[in-house]
C-alpha cells in the first residue's frame, strides 16, 4: 500500500508541474474581451512576427503536452495503480493465508476423541459412537456413601456432531489473523463440547445441591440411653430369652462435612466434556469427638452381664454355665459398623444364653472319636509300667478350642524318682541298654497317629533315627526331654479329650470331640527310596578277648529308607434332611452320581539311616621261621573297617528293641 501511495503522489507532482521553468510567466485567467481571437496560420519567418515580438537570447520553450496525451498518460497510470494493488493483494494472501487441504487441523479432540487431519465426514463418524454414549450412558456421582445417577433423559444429553465438526474444521480458519496463527500453530487443541450438549444445567445443579443438603450437617456426639426396669437381682427365669425387660438407644451422632458444591458442579461438567461418565466428589469429614464403641462399652458394664459358658475343671467335673443379660456385644459392634452417622439404633435387651452349657458338655461334646489307634506292646514288664505311667498323665486330659499340647511338657523328665522303669533302646544312632523311661516314645507314636486322623496342626515332631519295628514308617514320633517333642494344637471349635489306656498287652489311645469335618481322613505312607545295608568285617584273631568266632554277628542290620506321608480326604455322604413333620428326607441322588476322587494332603517325608551288619572275620597270621610272630588283639574300635561284601544273615539275630 505504501508503493501505491507514492506512485499516486508522484503522479500528482508530474501533473502540478508547469510546462515552462521557474522564469515562466504565470498564467491568469482572461475574460472574453480579452482573450484573443482564433489564430491563423501563419508563415514561418515573416517579417512582420519578427518585428513584433523581440526573441530573448538563450531560452528555449518546453513543449506543451497536449490534453490526449496528458489523458493517456493518466490512463496508463491508472492501469499501474490497479494491477499493482492486485499483485500486492495476492501476495499478501499467499504469504499469509493457509494451503487449504479441506482437512481439520492436527491433533484436534473431542471428547477424548482424536478427529485431527480428518474430514468433516470422517470427523463425524468417528465421533457417533461418542455421541450414543451421551445418549444413553448415566452419569454416576459418588461422595462418600451416596450415589446419584444423572440419567440422559434428565440432563438432556444430545451431542450435535454437525455442529462440533463445523467448530473443529473452523480452527485456523475462522476468527482474527492472530487467532488464526494461534490455532495453527497449536500442538493440539481440546474442543470443548458442552455448547453443542444441550445439556440441562437445572436437573444438574439440583442433584448438587441434593448433596450439599445431606452433607452440611454439625459435628455432634454419640448417646446411649437405657430406658425399662433391669431384671438383674431378681427372681426371673434367666432361661428366657425372648422376653424383652429394656430397651438400649444408641444414636450413632453427625460429622462435618465440607463438601463443594461448586467444584462438584465443575467436575460434573468436566466430566461431560471428556467424555467420563463416573464423577467421585471430594469430601472431607471430621468424626464426633466421643468414640461410640467407647461409650458402648460404659454402657454395658453398666448395665449389662455378659455370659458363662460351661466348663470343666481340673478334675473333669462339669460346671454350670451362667445366663448373661443385655445385648450380645460383637452383634451391636456389627450394627454400629453398617449404621451411618445420624442414625438411630433401638437394641431390645434380653437374657443371653452361653454358648456352651452343661447340657452341651454332657451331650455333645466328646461324642465324636476324632482318631484312634491300638498298638501291641512288647512284653516286657518296664516297658509296661512306663506306658501304663504315660497313660496315667495323658487320660482325661482335656485340650480347650486352639490350646497346644506338648508331650514332654505333660509327661516331664522320666527319671527313677518319678517312678520309671529301665528299658533298653536307641537314643538317636547310640543303642543305651537301661535307659530309664525308655519305650514312652510308643505311646508318643500312637498320639501322632491319633492326631494326623483328626486333622489337627502338628507344630513339632520327630521320627526315630532308624526305621521302628512298632510302628507303619512315618507314623512315628520319636521324644527325648529337653531336645525333641511332639507338639499339636486343637484346630477345632470344640475341646478334645485325651484317652490312653493299657489292657490285655495294647496300648490304646483316642481323641474324643466333636467332628465337624464334611470328609474322612485316612492315611497312608509311600516308600520313596530304599538304602540296604553292607557286609562290614571285624578282622580278630582266633583267640581274641571275646571268644568270637568266624562269621559271628556284632551289629544286626536295619534297612533304611524315605518315606512319604499323605492325608487321604474323602468326602462324606449327605446326610439325610429332616421335614416339617420330623421325617428323615433322603437326598436326591442323581442318575449317574459324580465320582469326588479324595484329596491327598501331604504330611511331610521321614528319612531312617541304614544300619550295616558286623561280622567277625577271623585272621590267622602268617608265622616266619625266621622273625618271631608278634600277637594281634582284636580291634576295640566301635568303627568296624568297611569291607563290603555280599549279605550274610546271621544266625543269631540280636536285633535290639527300640524306643
Amino acid at each position: 500500500m505504501k508503493k501505491l501511495d507514492d506512485l499516486n503522489k508522484s503522479f500528482d507532482e508530474f501533473m502540478a508541474e508547469d510546462s515552462f521553468d521557474k522564469g515562466a510567466t504565470q498564467r491568469v485567467k482572461l475574460t472574453d474581451d480579452q482573450k484573443p481571437s482564433a489564430p491563423q496560420r501563419r508563415k514561418p519567418n515573416t517579417p512582420s512576427r519578427q518585428a513584433s515580438a523581440p526573441q530573448q537570447p538563450g531560452r528555449k520553450k518546453k513543449p506543451v503536452m497536449s490534453r490526449k496525451d496528458r489523458n493517456t498518460v493518466i490512463a496508463l497510470f491508472s492501469v499501474a495503480g490497479v494491477l499493482l494493488i492486485g499483485i500486492i493483494i495476492a501476495l499478501c494472501f499467499i504469504l499469509s493465508g493457509p494451503a487449504d487441504n479441506e482437512l481439520i487441523l492436527n491433533n484436534v479432540y473431542v471428547a477424548g476423541v482424536n478427529i485431527g487431519g480428518m474430514t468433516q465426514a470422517q470427523a463425524k463418524s468417528a465421533l457417533s459412537d461418542v455421541a450414543k454414549n451421551y445418549e444413553q450412558l448415566s452419569m454416576v456421582v459418588k461422595v462418600l456413601d451416596t450415589e446419584v445417577s444423572l440419567t440422559p433423559a434428565g440432563t438432556g444429553a444430545k451431542l450435535d456432531i454437525n455442529a462440533v465438526v463445523k467448530a473443529a474444521y473452523d480452527l485456523g480458519r475462522a476468527g482474527s489473523k492472530s487467532e488464526q496463527d494461534k490455532a495453527q500453530n497449536a500442538t493440539s487443541h481440546n474442543l470443548s463440547i458442552l455448547p453443542y450438549l444441550n445439556l440441562n444445567t437445572e436437573y444438574i445443579q439440583k442433584a448438587v445441591d441434593n448433596f450439599g443438603e445431606k452433607y452440611s450437617t454439625l459435628q455432634s456426639d454419640p448417646t446411649i440411653k437405657v430406658e425399662g426396669e433391669s431384671p438383674l437381682g431378681s427372681s426371673v427365669d434367666p432361661t428366657d430369652t425372648e422376653k424383652v425387660y429394656q430397651t438400649m438407644t444408641i444414636f450413632m451422632g453427625t460429622a462435618e462435612y465440607d463438601l463443594s458444591t461448586t467444584a462438584l458442579y465443575q467436575q460434573i461438567m468436566d466430566a461431560y466434556d471428556s467424555g467420563i461418565f463416573e464423577v467421585v466428589g471430594q469430601c472431607s469429614v471430621t468424626p464426633p469427638n466421643l468414640s461410640i464403641l467407647d461409650e458402648l462399652e460404659k454402657a454395658f458394664k453398666q448395665h449389662c452381664k455378659a455370659p458363662v459358658d460351661a466348663d470343666i475343671d481340673e478334675n473333669f467335673n462339669v460346671t454350670a454355665e451362667v445366663y448373661g443379660y443385655g445385648i450380645v456385644m460383637e452383634e451391636v459392634k456389627d450394627m454400629i459398623a453398617s449404621a451411618k452417622y445420624g442414625e438411630t439404633l433401638e437394641i431390645p435387651m434380653t437374657f443371653v444364653r452361653p454358648d456352651i452349657t452343661a447340657e452341651d458338655l454332657a451331650g455333645n461334646l466328646f461324642k465324636d472319636i476324632l482318631g484312634a489307634y491300638v498298638l501291641d506292646v512288647q512284653a516286657d514288664n518296664n516297658l509296661i509300667s512306663n506306658l501304663k505311667l504315660v497313660c496315667k498323665s495323658l487320660n482325661g486330659l482335656i485340650l480347650k478350642s486352639g490350646e497346644t499340647f506338648s508331650f514332654n511338657e505333660l509327661i516331664g523328665e522320666t527319671t527313677r524318682q518319678r517312678g520309671y522303669k529301665p528299658f533298653s533302646q536307641f537314643v538317636g544312632k547310640v543303642y543305651t541298654e537301661n535307659y530309664y523311661g525308655g519305650g514312652i516314645s510308643q505311646a508318643a507314636s500312637a498320639l501322632y497317629t491319633c492326631v494326623l486322623q483328626a486333622d489337627l496342626d502338628v507344630l513339632e515332631r520327630h521320627n526315630h533315627a532308624y526305621v521302628p519295628t512298632f510302628i507303619l514308617p512315618g507314623m512315628d514320633a520319636d521324644v527325648l526331654y529337653g531336645s525333641r517333642d511332639l507338639q499339636f494344637k486343637n484346630t477345632t471349635d470344640h475341646p478334645i479329650r485325651i484317652i490312653a489306656e493299657y489292657k490285655n498287652g495294647k496300648l490304646h489311645i483316642q481323641l474324643l470331640g466333636t467332628d465337624t469335618k464334611d470328609y474322612t481322613v485316612e492315611l497312608k505312607f509311600v516308600t520313596d527310596k530304599v538304602y540296604d545295608p553292607v557286609t562290614l568285617l571285624q578282622t580278630m584273631t582266633a583267640n581274641n578277648a571275646g571268644g568270637y568266632k568266624n562269621g559271628d554277628i556284632l551289629q544286626t542290620p536295619i534297612s533304611g529308607c524315605d518315606v512319604s506321608v499323605y492325608k487321604v480326604c474323602t468326602p462324606k455322604p449327605a446326610e439325610p434332611e429332616e421335614g416339617e413333620d420330623g421325617e428323615e428326607i433322603q437326598p436326591t441322588v442323581p442318575s449317574e452320581p459324580e465320582e469326588v476322587e479324595p484329596l491327598e494332603v501331604f504330611v511331610g517325608q521321614s528319612h531312617y539311616d541304614k544300619r550295616n551288619v558286623v561280622m567277625v572275620s577271623i585272621y590267622t597270621p602268617s608265622v616266619n621261621p625266621t622273625e618271631p610272630s608278634e600277637s594281634t588283639e582284636p580291634s576295640e574300635s566301635t568303627e568296624p573297617s568297611e569291607v563290603p561284601t555280599e549279605s550274610i544273615d546271621p544266625s543269631e539275630n540280636t536285633n535290639p528293641t527300640e524306643n
